[in-house]
């Protein structure tokens, strides 16, 4: 999921430092009260609003273990994964067909084998 745009974290923010309360900032906004609460929070904290850096769940796991072992298998590497973290299931396994186009792990033909 991306994160919101330093324009609508900054509109967020004015409506509440102009009187309106963080769920009526949000829904007016539409977005989540949730959001509007956290992006308070994290400004009084950090003193900004801009989002944190966002990586994908063992991404450094799985990037230094690449560069460790190129030749490693995706089941291999869900295997490692899976050990470490308890789980494989967020574990983005995704394959190349023959014209090049990636195949989403949940497809029939890419659980084959």
């Amino acid at each position: 999921m991306r994160s919101y745009s330093l324009d609508l974290r900054r509109r967020v923010i004015d409506r509440i430092a102009g009187g309106q309360s963080r769920r009526g900032a949000a829904e007016h906004l539409s977005v989540s009260a949730s959001f509007a609460v956290k992006l308070v929070a994290r400004r009084e904290r950090t003193g900004s609003m801009e989002p944190a850096p966002q990586a994908p769940a063992g991404h450094d796991f799985l990037i230094g273990r690449v560069k460790e072992k190129p030749d490693i298998t995706m089941p291999e590497l869900a295997a490692e994964f899976e050990t470490l973290h308890g789980k494989a299931s967020g574990f983005p396994v995704r394959f190349r067909s023959a014209t090049g186009k990636v195949r989403p792990s949940s497809w029939p033909c890419a659980r084959a084998g």
